[in-house]
């Protein structure tokens, strides 16, 4: 008897969306072309065309281009994803320009295909450095620019979509609401950053200027989704900062996002969680941004070799940075990194990064006992946190300024050594007890 229930609200709600829209474009002066007269009609005489498909094609006045768009007219999730993506995109004069990710290209031509916009122009987005030598920022990533049509953008605002005053649909239903939050998280409004130690992630959703109803139409969903959540102002514009790690992977699971790091992030949860060694090698071995979102993007590529040339579709930063990257991968053991004959490089994950940790581990171990074992134990010590070691007094002082001799980083912590000692050779026993599993 629920579904009988159920279903009669949606066919209700199908039929007041339908006269809805039909309506609206009627205002806006949209033609639809009419399968058995083989002609265009004007929408404000719309009658049923008797069509056997499900998707209708219309037009507006003085567009060039067509759309085939659901029929009976209602909203669909596809629709609503776009418009959160052009929302949080640029937008020109009288046409719609969104800049997307390499990634997403492939989901945001489908979509366009279902609409009946085939002829969509796709530009490369080219940065321009500060000097002709200045180094390329390795936090760009590649960006596709695609230019859409106008009878576009007189459709999406049929639908309620503003330019000039950004907020989510009030008559959109809660799913198509998340669809289109979902498409505004896949532009470049959202930015993700990770700490080199602890390995956090944190989100930050950026706001335009004057955007508070869109602020207000956003937050009863992430409240809805029981995400935790700060608002700042910052030069007039609003961000949305989220810095728990629960909160930030209930959004990843809760939206389907696209953009590289996202999906170098989902990739390195992943590994952490099935695999201990990697977590003690992040914690042993820190990793920059860069590095991590790297290593993140080839844990989703297939297993065997690649080439290095794969991994320049994903950033816009040169080439060189990429090859240091790799190279530092190499040598905790997460990757391969060679190349052939013919002067080309490849890279191949691997798991040699189990021996390394091991190996680190019983250096440790080995270096930890014989500090307790010596007459100075109770000399003034320091712990460096660069390299996870005990400096003495006497060995920070030798430096040219009071740091650690092994990798000069100057983040020395002083320790009572006895008790410290003790703690950490037990600590990194168990560990390699539960890695090795006992032997």
């Amino acid at each position: 008897m629920q579904e009988n229930v159920i279903t009669i609200q949606n066919i209700v709600q199908e039929t007041s969306d339908h006269e809805k829209i039909r309506q609206r474009l009627a205002a806006k002066n949209f033609y639809y072309f009419d399968e058995i007269a083989k002609q265009w009609r004007s929408i404000t005489n719309f009658t049923d065309p008797c069509c056997p498909q499900d998707r209708i094609q219309i037009r507006c006045k003085y567009a060039r281009t067509t759309l085939y768009v659901p029929y009976p007219f209602r909203l669909s999730q596809e629709v609503a994803f776009l418009m959160g993506l052009i929302a949080g995109s640029r937008y020109k004069k009288q046409r719609l320009e969104i800049c997307i990710d390499a990634t997403q290209k492939e989901r945001i031509s489908d979509i366009l295909q279902q609409l009946g916009i085939v002829d969509f122009e796709i530009l490369d987005t080219k940065y321009n450095r500060k000097s002709y030598y200045a180094k390329a920022d390795m936090r760009r990533y590649k960006k596709i620019q695609i230019k859409l049509p106008y009878v576009l953008k007189k459709y999406l605002e049929v639908l309620g979509y503003n330019s000039k005053r950004l907020k989510i649909p009030e008559w959109f239903p809660i799913p198509l609401q998340e669809a289109w939050l979902e498409g505004y998280l896949n532009s470049s409004k959202l930015q993700l950053r990770l700490k080199k130690v602890t390995f956090m992630p944190q989100l930050t959703i950026f706001i335009e200027q004057n955007s508070t109803p869109l602020l207000q139409s956003i937050l009863p969903i992430l409240d809805s989704c029981a995400i935790t959540y700060s608002i700042y102002r910052i030069q007039g514009r609003l961000q949305l900062s989220i810095h728990r790690k629960k909160s930030v992977l209930r959004l990843l699971e809760k939206f389907e996002i696209n953009r590289p790091k996202v999906l170098a992030i989902k990739n390195l949860i992943q590994k952490v969680q099935e695999d201990p060694y990697i977590s003690f090698a992040f914690q042993k071995y820190p990793l920059t941004d860069f590095q991590l979102t790297l290593l993140g993007l080839i844990f989703q590529l297939p297993h065997g070799e690649q080439e290095y040339s794969i991994l320049t579709h994903f950033f816009a930063c040169s080439s060189n940075d990429i090859r240091q990257a790799l190279y530092v991968l190499e040598q905790i053991g997460f990757i391969k990194y060679y190349s052939k004959e013919n002067h080309k490089e490849f890279f191949a994950r691997s798991k040699r990064y189990t021996s390394v940790v091991l190996r680190s581990i019983q250096a440790e171990e080995e270096e930890l006992r014989r500090v307790l074992k010596c007459d100075e134990t109770n000399a003034l010590s320091f712990y460096c946190h660069g390299c996870a070691r005990i400096v003495s007094y006497t060995e920070a002082m030798h430096a040219t300024t009071f740091a650690c001799p092994d990798c000069g980083s100057p983040r020395l912590h002083p320790v009572e050594v006895t008790k410290f000692f003790s703690t950490r050779l037990e600590f990194l026993t168990n560990l390699r007890e539960k890695l090795t599993g006992g032997s």
